[in-house]
């Protein structure tokens, strides 16, 4: 039954922590298939080599994470160590928390043998294997890249080490002579091992945020330089048309109305409204802040994002009447930006029919939504920067954005 269990576990394991390559079905019935196969070679393996000096528990614990290690070869994209580093975790604990149950009921005064023994051993092994998967899951997820890693070679010396001192190898070199000392040895070096795991995992992800906020306020800054030759443009444009006296239509009349009394601002607005009226899209703007502590490329980031989705959904509606509805408003520690554009309504297939379960399908097959959804990057970026709220309400045949920034 133990083997059962641990042929369950193993599965599971390298299904939840390794990158699948094909879809989730064909990975669970090649995993299934995996499983069915090591349950069919244990008792083979433990018949052929039953003259051999391994025990029959190693004789299963090294067939059964022989056929996973194998079948990860096909399944799975991750990097041979990554996959060497899975396997070798799945050996340990088979045979460290298996061991482990019966010195508990040795301990205990309890039989090692027999249908309760058994129950016990599967139950300890079972909850020790899931503490220990839910330990190793951030690191694996984390150190997934499909090359090879300084990081996944120490991993599997580690490992190795611990399956070492485990089956007594090193017991002359440290002068170990019972069972226990060198068990509690395994489970220090075990919590050594996760330890420096953890803090590895801690290190990569410290210097992955100071990488993305660093890539974000380059973008920032270019974002910034984009604003102020919207101003210089408008600024240009207004000089050429007052030299030259002709009439102003109305696209010029939006890029050269004062929207703000920062120019930048100003010169975000006047833009886009420019940009709606030419492509007929009725621009109302609203301004009431009274107070922001925001710098003005914040602000200016904010309306850019805001006004990009607006204005492409407004433009791409198909309504007769396409509007955009923007209000700035601020006090006192938050500025808030609010936009109401026209949309189109998103067409639903029917229930039950054919487009219905293509999507269904897609969905559950591929893991993703196949809609686009619009992204709001530097403004999620300065939400959580400085606080606050942001948020997109979806409606028929208009959409509602709402950032509002504690700042």
């Amino acid at each position: 039954m133990l083997t059962v269990v641990s042929v369950l576990c193993t599965g599971l394991a390298f299904a939840a922590l390794l990158e699948r390559r094909y879809n989730r079905w064909i990975t669970l019935a090649a995993l299934g298939g995996s499983a069915l196969l090591a349950l069919v070679l244990v008792p083979v393996a433990r018949l052929l080599f039953r003259h051999s000096l391994l025990s029959s528990a190693v004789l299963a614990n090294v067939t059964l994470c022989t056929v996973y290690f194998v079948a990860s070869l096909f399944i799975f994209r991750n990097h041979l160590l990554q996959k060497l580093a899975l396997t070798l975790f799945a050996a340990l604990h088979i045979s460290l928390f298996s061991g482990l149950s019966q010195w508990l009921l040795g301990m205990a005064g309890l039989p090692v043998t027999g249908a309760a023994a058994v129950l016990v051993c599967c139950g300890v092994y079972l909850l020790l294997s899931l503490i220990a998967w839910l330990l190793l899951h951030g690191f694996f997820r984390y150190f997934r890249e499909q090359r090879f890693s300084p990081t996944w070679l120490w991993v599997v010396c580690g490992v190795l080490v611990l399956l070492a001192v485990h089956q007594g190898v090193l017991d002359p070199l440290l002068q170990i002579t019972r069972y226990w000392p060198r068990y509690a040895l395994c489970f220090l070096l075990y919590g050594v091992l996760l330890f420096s795991m953890a803090a590895a995992e801690s290190a990569g992800r410290f210097a992955q945020r100071r990488a993305v906020l660093a890539a974000r306020e380059e973008h920032l800054q270019a974002k910034s330089e984009y604003c102020r030759s919207m101003l210089v443009n408008i600024e240009a444009l207004k000089d050429m048309h007052k030299a030259d006296g002709a009439p102003q239509s109305s696209y010029l009349n939006a890029l050269f109305a004062t929207y703000s009394t920062n120019p930048y601002v100003s010169a975000v607005i006047a833009t886009y409204a420019a940009d709606a009226d030419l492509n007929g899209v009725r621009f109302e703007y609203s301004n009431n802040v009274t107070d922001t502590r925001l710098k003005t490329m914040e602000i200016c980031t904010l309306l850019t994002d805001t006004l990009s989705a607006a204005l492409s959904a407004a433009e791409s509606s198909g309504q007769e009447d396409p509007f955009i509805r923007l209000s700035l408003s601020g006090t006192e520690g938050k500025t808030v930006v609010e936009a109401v554009y026209s949309c189109s309504a998103a067409p639903k297939p029917a229930l039950f029919s054919k487009e219905y379960f293509r999507a269904a399908a897609e969905r559950f097959f591929g893991g993703e939504d196949p809609a686009p959804q619009e992204t709001f990057a530097d403004t999620e970026y300065l939400v959580s920067a400085y606080g606050g709220q942001f948020g997109i309400a979806q409606g028929k045949t208009e959409n509602i954005v709402r950032v509002a920034v504690n700042r």
